[in-house]
């Protein structure tokens, strides 16, 4: 496409068509600067982290995602919003630090049940320790 445009001062010029690239200029001559050219962020350049608005995990040493990529402000790449520390286990039935094990780091799981020699049965208390073999298997109630 070919197209002519006035400048301010009353002269012309002819743009003429090309492929479209990421630098403030209407190279395709379609009107609009920077189509189709553009990162996630809106800028120039590829995102060499994670797009906005995925969830992501920052510097700490859980493995939570609490926070989400965010555009600098160049909108040249992203960082991740998540400030928080920590997520440390405890018992709770829960995998509070997201590394796909629920307790871990504990004797047990809550109310979970072990065989214990002969027909006996011990079962996790609430502070992810076991108790004592108490006649009866894991699959009775009693």
């Amino acid at each position: 496409m070919v197209s002519r445009e006035r400048l301010p001062f009353g002269e012309s010029y002819t743009c003429v068509a090309g492929a479209e690239t990421c630098n403030k200029i209407d190279d395709d001559c379609d009107g609009v600067i920077d189509n189709g050219v553009q990162n996630a962020c809106g800028g120039c350049g590829t995102i060499t982290r994670g797009t906005p608005p995925n969830r992501c995990d920052g510097t700490d040493m859980d493995l939570c995602e609490e926070g989400e990529w965010v555009c600098n402000n160049l909108k040249t790449n992203t960082y991740c919003s998540d400030n928080t520390g920590n997520n440390a286990e405890i018992c709770n039935g829960i995998d509070d630090n997201c590394d796909g094990v629920i307790d871990d780091g504990f004797e047990c799981i809550q109310d979970s049940c072990a065989a214990c020699a002969g027909n006996y049965k011990k079962i996790c208390r609430s502070d992810c320790t076991w108790g004592s073999c108490t006649a009866g298997t894991c699959n009775s109630p009693f």
